[in-house]
This record gives structure tokens, sequence and C-alpha cells, in this order.
């Protein structure tokens, strides 16, 4: 009903637009626009009726569902779980990692331990396997993938004895392999999600 008062209102609206131009024209010709007038404030009066009653008529109410649920036969109670336990099956691993926090697979790693060059760092050991590895932060980042095997160079310092680098954009995706002994390693303020493939 209320589409219908709309529908009314603007046509109205319009109406008394034209006719409240015509009555102008009217008047600059020197002719009589009284009756023009007349009209265009009627169909003003009508708009305002229509509006007013679009403003005080109810919401449409969402249709209530008087569904009954249905019961399942013992065929149908097998299938729906052989449905489910697909999908959880089929469910990717997923880790969360935001730098400066350990969870689950963080761990407190040093290099040059005892200097007053101590890098402290913590090392996410995921499981091994390759991942979609995706920055989820609000700056760029970079992920590094760090072997756990520390090697002293000529100088005596402490680095770590192989490394890759991968850096993403916001929302960026990219594909790592994470081998047997190494970690992945993020700097703050990053956070990033990685899935696993395989």
């Amino acid at each position: 009903m209320a589409t219908i008062f709309t529908i009314v209102f603007l046509l109205a609206l319009i109406a008394c637009i034209v006719f409240f131009i015509k009555s102008g024209k009217l008047k600059k010709a020197g002719q009589d626009n009284s009756q023009a007038k007349k009209t265009a404030f009627i169909c003003l009066g009508v708009a305002l009726v229509s509006f007013i009653i679009v403003g005080l008529s109810p919401a449409p109410k969402a249709k209530e569902q008087t569904e009954t649920p249905a019961t399942n036969t013992p065929a149908e109670t097998t299938e729906t779980a052989e449905t489910e336990t697909k999908t959880e099956t089929e469910e990717k691993p997923t880790i969360v990692i935001t730098a400066g926090e350990k969870g689950e697979y963080g761990q407190d790693l040093v290099l040059n331990a005892g200097t007053d060059m101590a890098d402290e760092v913590i090392g996410y050991f995921v499981p091994v396997g390759t991942y979609e590895i995706t920055n989820n932060g609000e700056y760029m980042t970079q992920v590094n993938v760090y072997k756990n095997e520390v090697n002293k160079t000529d100088d005596g310092w402490e680095e770590w004895a192989d490394g890759k680098v991968e850096r993403l954009d916001i929302g960026e995706t990219k594909t790592i392999t994470i081998e047997d002994g190494y970690f992945v390693n993020v700097d703050e303020p990053a956070k990033i999600t990685l899935v696993q493939v395989n």
C-alpha cells in the first residue's frame, strides 16, 4: 500500500511543479492564472497527504517461516554425516602469525647472545609443507624462512645458516615451502596467514 502512495506522491509533486510553472508563464503573459495556481495547490495538497500516509504506514514485515523441520531418514542422516566429514577433511590447515606473539608455533631464538648486539627473534616452527602465505597486515612486510642452524662469519658474528626472503604487499599472496629444520620469522607489525597446500 505504501508503494501506491509513494507513486501518488511523486506524480502529484510533478503535477504541482508543472502547474506552478504554467501559472507563472500565464501571469507573465498577462492572462488569468488563477485556475493553474488553484490546480497546483491541489496537487501540492495531494502530495503532502500521500507523503504523510507513506510516513505513517508501518514497514513491511518479513514473512515468518511456518515450515516444520523435516525429519531425516537413516539414509539421509548417513549422507549428511559423510558430507560433513568430507568438508572437515578438505579444509586446509591455516596458521595465523602475528609478529611479537608466540602463538602455538613460536619459540624465542637469539643470535650473538652475550654481546651488546644480541638479536632476539621469535621463530615460528610450523609443520613442514608448502604454504600460500598472505600479508594481512596494514603495511608491506618481509617474511623470512631460516634454517635453525647458526654459522659464524669471519668477524665472529652469528647468522642463520640458510634462508629465503619473501616480500609481500598488503593483501598479496605467495607460495613458500617450509623444509624440515626451518622456521618462519616476521618483524612487527606484520600479520600473516599461512594456508597449507600440501
